[in-house]
């Protein structure tokens, strides 16, 4: 059994890497029509790869997800409807 520097079990951390890794490709039937949505109502490009591709590969989930989050609070800000100042 692994065991930490204070010498108790990691078993929690391991079942939780192993639930993470099986369950993070799912995140695609989820997350994946969500972020359809959010280029469809701000006329985003579909960019670098399909929508449900960003979600299935397990590292960039939590990646989109920001990025997600990110273009909302952008879009809902009063800096997406300003207009540049003359001369810039």
């Amino acid at each position: 059994m692994l065991l930490n520097k204070q010498g108790k079990s990691n078993f929690d951390a391991i079942i939780g890497g192993i639930l993470m890794a099986c369950l993070e490709p799912c995140a695609c039937f989820f997350a994946g029509p969500n972020r359809k949505e959010i280029r469809g109502k701000y006329g985003l490009e579909n960019q670098p790869c399909d929508d449900c591709a960003v979600h299935f590969l397990g590292c960039c989930t939590p990646c989109a997800i920001c990025q997600e989050w990110r273009e909302i609070e952008y879009q809902s800000s009063d800096f997406a409807s300003a207009t540049p100042p003359p001369g810039k």
